[in-house]
C-alpha cells in the first residue's frame, strides 16, 4: 500500500511530533480543573499548530475565526 500511495510517509514521525507539544504542556501544567479547560487548551493548541503548518500568524488566524458563533 505504501508503494502505491507515495504521498503518504512510511513513518509516523510527523504525527508524533505534532502531539509532542501537547504532551509537554500536559506534563508541566498537570491536568485541567474541568472539561471546559481541557477543551479550551486542546482547541487553542490545535489552532496554533494549524497556523504553524500553514505558515500564518496564530493571531491572524484567531482574528479570522469567530469564536462567538
Amino acid at each position: 500500500m505504501g508503494l502505491e500511495r507515495t504521498e503518504l510517509p512510511l513513518h509516523s514521525n510527523q504525527s508524533e511530533s505534532d502531539i509532542r507539544e501537547f504532551v509537554i504542556i500536559r506534563m508541566i501544567s498537570g491536568a485541567t480543573k474541568n472539561n471546559y479547560g481541557l477543551l479550551g487548551r486542546d482547541t487553542f493548541a490545535s489552532l496554533k499548530k494549524t497556523a504553524q503548518k500553514h505558515q500564518i500568524s496564530f493571531w491572524a488566524l484567531l482574528e479570522e475565526v469567530n469564536l462567538y458563533q
